[in-house]
């Protein structure tokens, strides 16, 4: 047998030449990206302004480019699901025929993932080219591409897994709506994370149902990418990040630990109180951390104290005074990102000439709709108290994750592992790739294909028990009938 390598050119050799000579397939393949490109970005290329009277074509002012985003995600995954279903139950008689060679199943794998991972970035590559044209994205190809490839890849994988593991191509194209399914349903835009059944709900960060899909890794990317690292929003998003979270804190979430710190110091004593107290001092001591992080700063003194046996005027007292300053310190730096952000504004005012042509710049490269999602505008309240915890509702773009896990609500900027922040667009894309790598395993050690058949041994094992039992009833009736 030739070396690996050897194995790897010569089995992607003979699947590379076996699709190219296959003219049908060859057709379809190319066919299928750019086909449903041009139907996605026409079909979603809306020509109303923000007043809702018919107008010119503008970028900033199509409400469907969320929704474009979010089937170009389903693309991507269809695309990827449709071309690997049927890759090793194809070849399964070559083979078996090539067992007794002793030739390497990992090369065999990774050549036929090479190359369905080169017609993926075709397609991706011409899907995006086309889409991104019409809807006049600007600036963003690469980022699209990086994205839906890595999408269609994971898509590769799990098509390759199912096609390994089932012995009927009916069965594996029936898998196919079952797999995306739960992708377009778990995935944060058909149903609101927020609103989800109360046994799955998670208002911290978001629900482990939503981890579980790639569809929610891809779409957030995107959504987050196109919002932020336009070439309008970049020079503001800081800025706006700053005064967002320094006002919400020195007019929402300051103001309502005072609050509750005060029902404290006025009800320490009262015995019917007791448990409404408890919570308090836990909610007190959970937001205070939050803060301790957010601001660099020690407050452990402070926070060690808020307990029903520690607390009496002088902690009430340190507390308020921590509290007092942190909202005077939250004034300061919204007013100092706040003069920032005008003088950016003013500057590139005056380079673009005008207003008129500061709000042609805004519209080509920022979409309102898409602010309206990343922002939450549709969420009536700015917080709520769950669990002992002031849930930010209101500004997931501009929210900083506390979780040191990587884990973290829904459209988050950036994601944190221990003391590291990682940008969204990046961390969501390296943990799609470990996906998809651990797949590769899975596919490698052919463990789909083990489990089924371990179910139906057991399935067997018991049927051939009922046989069993059931002739031994038959020939003790026949015995008894003798005897008589």
């Amino acid at each position: 047998a030739p070396k690996r390598w050897e194995q790897i050119k010569l089995y992607f050799k003979l699947d590379f030449l076996s699709k190219f000579k296959n003219r049908q397939y060859l057709l379809i393949t190319l066919a299928e990206a750019p086909v449903l490109a041009l139907l996605l970005a026409i079909y979603t290329r809306s020509s109303r302004d923000a007043a809702g009277n018919i107008a010119d074509y503008s970028f900033g002012l199509n409400a469907n480019i969320p929704a474009f985003i979010f089937m170009a995600v389903i693309v991507a995954l269809f695309l990827g699901l449709i071309i690997s279903a049927e890759e090793i139950f194809r070849d399964k008689k070559l083979l078996e025929r090539e067992r007794f060679l002793n030739l390497s199943r990992s090369s065999y794998l990774f050549s036929k993932t090479l190359v369905l991972f080169c017609i993926s970035a075709v397609q991706m590559l011409v899907f995006v080219l086309i889409s991104n044209y019409i809807l006049e994205i600007q600036d963003m190809n690469w980022r699209y591409f990086v994205v839906l490839f890595t999408t269609a890849a994971w898509a590769n994988m799990i098509g390759m897994n199912i096609s390994s593991g089932f012995k009927s191509v009916v069965t594996i194209y029936i898998l196919v709506p079952l797999i995306l399914v739960p992708q377009l349903l778990f995935s944060g835009v058909v149903v609101d994370f927020n609103n989800l059944n109360r046994s799955i709900q998670s208002f911290n960060h978001v629900p482990a149902i939503g981890d579980a899909m790639t569809s929610r890794w891809t779409y957030e990317a995107l959504v987050t990418t196109q919002f932020r690292d336009n070439r309008f929003q970049k020079m503001f998003f800081d800025d706006e990040q700053q005064m967002t979270q320094s006002m919400y804190k020195k007019a929402y979430l300051i103001p309502e630990l005072q609050e509750r710190l005060q029902y404290i110091q006025s009800n320490i004593n009262d015995r019917k109180e007791f448990n409404n107290i408890q919570n308090n001092l836990i909610l007190l001591r959970n937001e205070l951390y939050k803060l301790e992080i957010a601001t660099n700063q020690n407050y452990y003194t402070i926070i060690n104290k808020l307990t029903i046996e520690s607390f009496d005027s002088l902690v009430f007292n340190h507390a308020e005074q921590l509290l007092s300053e942190l909202r005077e310190n939250y004034h300061n730096n919204y007013v100092a990102a706040l003069e920032n952000h005008n003088k950016t504004y003013s500057e590139l005012l005056e380079e673009l000439g005008g207003k008129e042509n500061f709000l042609q710049f805004r519209l080509k490269y920022a979409n309102s709709q898409l602010e309206k999602i990343v922002k939450n505008e549709k969420e009536l309240l700015q917080y709520i108290s769950y669990n002992n915890h002031i849930i930010k509702l209101k500004d997931p773009i501009y929210s900083s994750p506390t979780e040191k896990n990587g884990r973290a609500k829904y459209y988050s900027p950036v994601k944190r592992l221990g003391n590291f922040y990682i940008d969204t667009f990046w961390f969501n894309i390296i943990i799609i790739w470990l996906s998809i790598i651990i797949w590769f395993v899975v596919l490698y050690l052919d463990l789909l294909f083990k489990l089924i058949r371990y179910f139906e041994n057991i399935r067997l094992r018991r049927f051939n028990k009922r046989i069993v039992s059931t002739l031994q009833k038959h020939t003790a009736q026949s015995n008894k009938k003798k005897q008589l």
